[in-house]
Order: structure tokens, then C-alpha cells, then sequence
């Protein structure tokens, strides 16, 4: 009869630890990659509906207690179709790290670029603009 007790508390006690054992896989968050870009474009698309945007680069991270996260930079431009179309970079920690989000990364802005000093035109909007407003276009 002890016997009996004794095998029923380990099997009992065996179900305990592979629920606990299940338990934390189904609490931890597995990141991937294509989770962090869906979650980027759906925002800036509720953020930015008219805007043309897409994800330049993500990113694999960890942050100090292990845990995989993803830096993604994306592209947003407004009015693409215009003279003066307007390009800003926005970046994500996905999933979030904190609570203060990046400053967006403004590239052009009220139709103006290379405004002092040497220019490097990097991107297609600079050189958009560039073409009507720079001198000798």
C-alpha cells in the first residue's frame, strides 16, 4: 500500500513539473523575423495610409536578459509622386524594449535638400528634388 502511495505521488508529481515544463514554452515569445516586418508595415500604414513604405533593414538583437528582439529600419516617403515628395526613416524595437521610441530620421523635408556645405545625394527623393531647385538643373 505505501508502495502504491509512493508511486502515485511521483507520477503525480511528474504531471506537475511537464505542466509547469509547458507552461513557460507557451508564455515564451518566439520573435521572427517576418512577425517584426508585418507588425512595422501595418503600422505605418495605419499611421501613414498614403504614404509609400517599406522595410529597409531588421536587425537580430538581445537584449541584457537574453531575449531575441528585432531593429528594424523603415522607409517612409509621402507624396512619391510629386516634385517634393517627403522621406523620412523610422525605426522599431520589435518586440518593444521600452517605451521611448526613436526620433524619426528626417532625409527630406518642405521641398529642400543639400541646404549647406558639401551634398551627397543618397536617395531618390534627394535627387528629385535636387533636379527642380539646386543650382545649374
Amino acid at each position: 500500500m505505501a508502495v502504491t502511495r509512493e508511486i502515485l505521488l511521483i507520477v503525480l508529481l511528474l504531471i506537475v513539473i511537464a505542466v509547469l515544463v509547458k507552461l513557460i514554452e507557451f508564455f515564451q515569445i518566439n520573435v521572427i523575423e517576418s512577425d517584426a516586418s508585418n507588425f512595422v508595415r501595418e503600422d505605418l500604414h495605419a499611421k501613414y495610409p498614403m504614404a509609400d513604405i517599406s522595410v529597409m533593414t531588421i536587425v537580430p538583437k538581445y537584449n541584457e536578459n537574453g531575449g531575441k528582439y528585432f531593429e528594424v529600419k523603415a522607409r517612409v516617403t509621402e507624396d512619391a509622386e510629386t516634385p517634393c515628395p517627403e522621406r523620412m526613416h523610422i525605426f522599431y524595437n520589435y518586440p518593444e524594449q521600452n517605451f521611448v521610441p526613436q526620433t524619426p530620421e528626417v532625409i527630406t523635408h518642405n521641398c529642400a535638400v543639400c541646404m549647406e556645405g558639401i551634398c551627397t545625394i543618397a536617395f531618390p527623393e534627394e535627387a528629385i528634388i535636387a533636379s527642380h531647385t539646386l543650382q545649374g538643373t
